[in-house]
């Protein structure tokens, strides 16, 4: 059998049954990988009931929660397609990714009732879900699934991504992809079992998921699913759980300096904070090194990875600002509108490969 996301879990399972793998930040509710594996397994043998199989996608609607990975991980087991769906576009947005993407089952959190049930009347293709009954639903099922040959080339996820014109376009992201990223990032983060990482991006997002989650189980390490982002609370987390590794986008790290808790957080317990979706001022970037933080600039793409680039502590403080050296398994140059490679201090198309790039667009 071919290597596959399903593994990633199955394997840290059987390795450490016993370590906590997973924390929801604001039930305080703590995941052994043993317990997330029975969750996916139970949740597989629950979708498969629902006729779902391997090529059918599932959609979600919902704040982040521990269902995410239980759904991206019984997914990967029956080599069906993860697509959530972003709850902040308007209903219109969401019926044309549901129209596009037509997944078979749609699982929703009662937040969005309102717009589910316009939804629903526009899309009834779909088995509707309330995550209301989740838990209870969900170990009625017994952890026992049809065995499924899935292969690395085999997609996994669909992202819907905002494009500058036209509408949003699905990434398909396969099994390969998403092994590569995490062990790309592993590598180059140098991320180990002793690192906790808060998830305080939305899960509907690649960025939920490939920056530090999936990298982290596979390492055996934890992650922190924050509900909602608050600056006070995110702060808390750091301080109380002790956070490792942080990333947010700069428009979450200005809200979090600008938070009087900002200054008396204990962030000893930090390696690195690293930015991204977006440039981050250099101003910003300073306030957290006058603060003693590394401080890293980030670069990705739903569609090559997320982490495409990295840098060591000491880049960090010397280049403030840069994205630092391609990722470690990646190939990445700059051309020119004739495609031919720049030199130095020059400005052109920035183009990457390997095997942590998609393989295309949905439709």
């Amino acid at each position: 059998m071919e290597p596959n996301v399903a593994q990633i879990l199955e394997h840290r399972a059987r390795l450490t049954p016993h370590w906590v793998g997973l924390v929801e930040w604001e039930s305080a509710r703590r995941f052994r990988f043993s317990e997330l594996e029975e969750r996916a397994r139970r949740l597989a043998a629950w979708l498969s009931h629902c006729g779902v199989k391997k090529g059918d996608r599932v959609s979600i609607i919902a704040l982040n929660g521990v269902y995410y990975v239980d759904l991206f991980f019984a997914l990967a087991k029956l080599g069906a397609i993860f697509t959530p769906i972003n709850w902040r576009l308007a209903v219109p947005e969401m019926e044309y990714i549901l129209k596009d993407a037509q997944p078979k089952v749609v699982f929703y959190e009662e937040d969005f009732a309102a717009q589910v049930k316009e939804l629903r009347a526009s899309y009834s293709n779909a088995e509707w879900i309330s995550l209301s009954t989740y838990e209870e639903k969900l170990f009625s099922f017994p952890p026992e699934i049809p065995e499924t040959e899935v292969s690395l080339e085999d997609p996994h996820t669909i992202f819907y991504t905002s494009g500058t014109t036209g509408r949003p376009k699905g990434a398909i992201l396969p099994h390969r992809m998403i092994l590569w990223n995490s062990f790309n990032t592993i590598v180059s983060w140098g991320l180990t079992c002793d690192d906790v990482f808060p998830v305080f991006t939305p899960m509907f997002h690649s960025g939920g998921f490939n920056v530090g989650l999936i990298p982290l189980i596979h390492v055996g390490g934890r992650s922190i699913l924050v509900r909602k982002f608050e600056p006070e609370s995110a702060l808390r987390l750091i301080e109380v759980e002790k956070a490792t590794v942080v990333f947010m986008v700069p428009t979450m790290f200005q809200m979090l300096a600008e938070t009087p808790a900002f200054w008396r957080t204990d962030w000893s317990s930090v390696r690195f904070a690293i930015s991204g979706g977006a440039p981050c001022p250099l101003e910003l970037i300073k306030l957290y090194q006058s603060r003693g933080i590394v401080f890293k600039q980030g670069f990705g793409m739903t569609e090559a990875g997320v982490n495409c680039f990295s840098m060591t502590e000491e880049e960090a403080f010397l280049k403030p600002g840069s994205v630092g050296k391609p990722i470690f398994h990646s190939a990445v140059k700059l051309v020119n509108e004739e495609g031919q490679e720049v030199g130095e201090e020059e400005v052109g198309e920035l183009l990457i490969a390997g095997p942590h790039v998609c393989t295309g667009y949905w439709q």
